[in-house]
């Protein structure tokens, strides 16, 4: 299944130039079974792919350039919390995973590479793990720490809503309202852009000529914090870390703590799931009576006798591959 959908994304969004040739999809790499010292590693596929500019001095880099600039969304939010970072943190699954629409994944490129290659835009960065939430932090923070241009942004219009066709008689759906925690952790994709003022005009030209909202939701700002608003009530104020804990950030995150020396940590939790979840959640683990453990799954994965034909590969403990 994993396999299937990456195929269906490589085909479904196509090349730049020519939407029927797949993206060429370079390497692959599939961790099923692996372990470390301190314990099993998650399933995993880890692909690559290329792209090719034309002059790579127009290269953008994801940190906040200057105060004043303007902020926009590319990829308006949905309700798609499920297989997040965000509900691991609580133990659960949820149901609502991301389902891209290939059609508006192609325009969202082509409108960012175009924007890009016009030099529009100042700063850009996806939106993947950790939603539009952690986006934003390392867009102010930047990649090593060292930024410390802050932002001010509100989340009042940023909710997915169909866009009529042109030409098109339909009336354009209200949106329905998204929880806080939805506008910030899912991981619906997208991306995050810096706009100089005096570049607006000529970005949204090229956003309406390939139909993708460019939603402006906040400003760039010299206080050293990020600053969300939501239906007019301040959601949170968050100051920067001193540059001491930042540097330690790129081992454990924006704080103190272990991390997995790429600067993804995540916080410890109690060892209690919380006693209650969203409704939109799947069933924690803990309650979950189908299917065997993990643990006893690998128990019986070790006991199965080797494959002739397919040897085990170098570098695992366990399975076959």
């Amino acid at each position: 299944a994993g396999v299937k959908g990456i195929t269906d994304a490589l085909v479904g969004v196509g090349m730049k130039n020519d939407v029927k040739t797949p993206v060429p999809c370079v390497s692959g790499n599939v961790s099923l079974y692996n372990i470390s010292p301190s314990g099993s590693i998650a399933p995993q596929a880890v692909i690559a792919t290329l792209g090719r500019m034309e002059n790579v001095s127009k290269v953008v880099t994801m940190n906040f350039k200057e105060p004043g600039n303007f902020v926009f969304l590319v990829g308006m939010r949905k309700n798609e919390l499920g297989g997040s970072v965000y509900y691991d943190l609580f133990h659960s699954l949820g149901r609502n995973i991301p389902m891209p629409n290939f059609e508006n994944v192609r325009n969202e490129v082509a409108l960012i590479t175009d924007l890009i290659d016009a030099e529009l835009v100042q700063a850009c960065h996806d939106i993947s793990d950790g939603g539009l939430a952690a986006t934003l932090s390392e867009m102010c923070l930047g990649h090593r720490g060292e930024n410390e241009i802050g932002a001010k942004v509100n989340l009042e219009h940023i909710a997915y809503r169909e866009f009529p066709k042109k030409g098109s008689r339909k009336k354009m759906r209200r949106p329905k309202p998204l929880r806080v925690d939805q506008k910030l952790f899912s991981e619906t994709g997208g991306f995050v852009l810096e706009i100089r003022k005096r570049d607006i005009k000529k970005a949204k030209k090229l956003a309406n000529m390939l139909g993708v909202p460019l939603i402006q939701f906040g400003r760039t700002i010299e206080s050293k914090k990020l600053v969300i608003f939501d239906s007019g009530q301040e959601i949170l104020s968050l100051p920067f870390p001193p540059p001491a804990r930042r540097s330690a950030g790129r081992e454990g995150g924006w704080g103190k703590g272990r991390g997995d020396g790429g600067g993804h940590r995540r916080p410890r939790l109690d060892a209690n799931p919380l006693p209650r979840i969203h409704p939109d959640m799947a069933q924690p683990h803990h309650q979950r009576a189908s299917g065997p453990s993990p643990q006893t799954w690998r128990r019986w994965h070790v006991r199965r006798p080797r494959a002739p034909s397919r040897p085990r590969c170098q570098g695992t403990r366990v399975g076959y591959h």
